[in-house]
């Protein structure tokens, strides 16, 4: 059900994102490959939307508390920790300069030892 526009031979595009075939770059210049990956994009926010476990997959931003979860494929609106993988909203992360709370804590339970 999720994602059936890249199923099949494309499926990999969803499995890593700097795997391309031929196709893909002749489809890039010919200005298919971006529509069929937004459409993709805009399936899998659907299928989150409706279902549960999906959801709770999700992040809570920790530097914000918002009730909405975010996710790492969000590129324009999420950053990801490099030392943790701890999802924030990227207007939340800039605002704290970069600074992850979670390896902030890490670090400091190190120091305490």
């Amino acid at each position: 059900e999720i994602i059936t526009i890249l199923d099949g031979e494309r499926m990999y595009l969803c499995q890593d994102t700097e795997m391309y075939s031929l196709e893909d770059l002749e489809d890039a210049c010919n200005g298919i490959l971006v529509p069929l990956l937004r459409e993709g994009y805009a399936q899998v926010l659907r299928h989150i939307k409706k279902c549960t476990l999906c959801c709770g997959r999700g992040y809570i931003c920790e530097l914000c508390n918002s009730d909405t979860p975010i996710y790492p494929f969000q590129i324009d609106d999420v950053v990801e920790c490099r030392g943790c993988q701890t999802c924030f909203h990227r207007k939340c992360y800039l605002v704290k300069q970069g600074t992850c709370p979670r390896c902030w804590r890490k670090q400091n339970r190190k120091t305490l030892l």
